[in-house]
């Protein structure tokens, strides 16, 4: 506090310092210096009073009086010489600015974060009574009793059960006698805080357009003093709608073309590897046809697992046809290579894998596929016509260069839910 700025003790001497600006510690030092001279007055002359008295200044205070010489203050009223020019240097405050003063430490008056209960009831006692002495303004009691309980730092709960200790009785001594009775020990919680942001304030469209609409008004009526206002043209009916019926068209004209463009930008981008794939399908599901229909090759004997190389070979003999039906293989394989479909100009990207030796004939090649194929998988034996070889090396072939693995399970799966 100032007090403790201003005065320091030096062995039983109180030194006024004047840093803190207070009036009211210099009237306080004043009054304790005036007290000390009257005890002092048997002992001490009247001469050395003023030396007295500017031994007990420092600070500020004894800048003030430090331009006198020792002569002015070392004689017989020396002391006053010295207490005046302190008085001018610290003068007293208006009684307008005394009243703002502790008036502002009255409405101030809130219970600090730890504070006991019977230290806030106190500290709130002597601020009402020093504003009554200093200023002769007395709050009623119960305007007292109100600010102490709602000031403590109390839940609404607690002050409830105040209040119905003191019997709903709000002045200030029934109020803090009930607070000490009900909650001895409460000390003031620590309040919440409360982060802050800065928003930046965003600007009201409708103002904006509120302008834009005043500023097109005032043009029109600019123009309008003027003569300059366009009136309004009159329209056939008719015109209109054939006008609007050719603007339509044309529109539709327009989107029609961008239509076909974009078709035939996607076709340009249809791999060709796709067209071949559909011919292969095609051509796939023809001689399947045909081995049910003529070699009455049952639908599990061509549901055989295609993931490896043996497993191609061993479908290549399995659909093998017997003689008796070799002429009618021949003129489907012939009646197929004579109108061949558009979708399979690009046939011969298709991978082919290696063409099998006609069956009956024993290479080394051959021997090497048969070593090659899974166990238990049987094989049919090869027949001994050359026309049966021939043909069935063509069905071989055919069905080699059309065979897929994922194309064939398909064909084979659509089959079997048509059956």
């Amino acid at each position: 506090m100032s007090t403790e700025a201003s005065l320091s003790d030096h062995g039983g001497q109180r030194i006024f310092s004047g840093n803190d600006e207070d009036p009211k510690e210099f009237r306080r030092w004043k009054a304790w210096v005036s007290s000390k001279l009257l005890t002092l007055s048997t002992k001490m002359p009247e001469s050395a009073k003023g030396a007295f008295i500017y031994t007990l200044l420092s600070g500020k205070a004894l800048e003030a009086v430090e331009h006198l010489e020792p002569e002015k203050y070392q004689k017989e009223g020396g002391d006053k010489v010295l207490l005046d020019l302190l008085t001018k240097r610290f003068p007293d405050k208006d009684a307008s600015d005394e009243m703002s003063e502790n008036l502002t430490d009255v409405f101030n008056l809130r219970a600090n974060e730890g504070e006991a209960l019977k230290a806030w009831i106190r500290r709130a006692t002597e601020a009402f009574d020093k504003l009554q002495r200093k200023t002769n303004v007395s709050f009623p009691e119960e305007a007292r009793g109100w600010v102490i309980l709602h000031r403590s730092g109390l839940t609404s709960e607690q002050q409830a059960v105040v209040l119905a200790r003191s019997l709903g009785v709000m002045k200030q001594d029934e109020v803090g006698r009930a607070m000490r009775s009900c909650y001895p020990e409460f000390s003031c919680p620590k309040r919440k805080t409360y982060g802050a942001s800065l928003v930046e304030d965003q600007e009201d469209d409708s103002s904006l357009d509120h302008e834009d609409a005043q500023a097109f008004d005032e043009v029109e009526q600019f123009l309008a003093e003027h003569n300059q206002v366009d009136e309004d043209e009159i329209f056939d009916e008719a015109e209109m709608a054939e006008a609007l019926a050719v603007t339509w068209k044309e529109r539709r004209q327009d989107l029609n073309r961008m239509q076909k463009a974009r078709e035939k930008d996607q076709a340009k981008e249809l791999p060709a590897v796709q067209v071949a794939a559909k011919g292969v399908i095609v051509r796939i599901k023809a001689k399947i046809d045909f081995c049910r229909s003529e070699l009455r090759v049952s639908c599990e004997e061509l549901v055989v697992p295609l993931q490896t190389n043996e497993a191609r070979q061993y479908v290549i003999q399995l659909l093998d046809p017997p003689e008796a039906s070799n002429q009618q293989f021949d003129e489907v394989m012939m009646s197929e290579s004579s109108s061949p479909s558009p979708e399979l100009e690009n046939e011969s990207e298709v991978t082919q894998a290696p063409m099998p030796s006609p069956p009956g004939k024993s290479t080394s090649q051959d021997d090497a596929a048969g070593k090659d194929l899974p166990d238990g998988v049987p094989c049919r034996p090869p027949t001994a016509s050359a026309q049966g070889d021939n043909t069935s090396s063509q069905f071989a072939r055919g069905v080699e260069e059309a065979l897929s693995v994922e194309e064939v399970e398909l064909v084979l799966q659509q089959q079997a839910e048509e059956r």
